[in-house]
């Protein structure tokens, strides 16, 4: 099961590269792209992979009082890498870039140094209990706001 798992994930990373929406360079000076944050998360588990990993944001969301930066417009999506925006981060970013998070970042490119880790996410029922499915994201926690730093337009 675990090499169908790895096969599985490979091809996809491969088949990734086809795919017609411009995507962040692989592996370039910048970072590491979100593909390769996957595969370096998969493989390190349950231990995170530390690196410079690059990404532009598509979407932002909120939950607990954190701040996810997605890498895909849906967070749900196996090729989501999330940056998770603790809250002394959050504030420290916003001081930076002067207000919303939102407005200064959806769209761009940013480079974070960090962790990437594979997270189980459990399904639960309107009651909150454990359905006894999962799913697993890719994170980035982030806890101190120089840890992401927005790319310049090579324009």
């Amino acid at each position: 099961m675990r090499v169908r798992s790895l096969i599985a994930v490979t091809l996809l990373a491969f088949l990734s590269g086809c795919a017609t929406t411009p995507q962040v360079p692989c592996g370039t000076t910048q970072g590491i792209c979100p593909m390769q944050a996957i595969e370096r998360a998969a493989a390190a588990a349950p231990y995170g992979a530390p690196g410079r990993y690059t990404l532009v944001v598509r979407s932002i969301g909120q939950s607990n009082g954190l701040i996810y930066l997605d890498s895909q417009n849906d967070y749900r999506d196996q090729r989501n890498v999330a940056v998770v925006l603790y809250p002394r981060a959050q504030a420290q970013l916003r001081a930076r870039l002067s207000g919303s998070l939102e407005r200064a970042l959806e769209g761009r490119r940013i480079v974070v140094m960090g962790s990437a880790r594979r997270v189980k996410i459990l399904f639960v029922d309107s009651h909150h209990h454990y359905s006894g499915k999962y799913y697993y994201q890719t994170h980035i926690a982030v806890t101190e706001g120089d840890q992401v730093q927005e790319v310049p337009d090579a324009s």
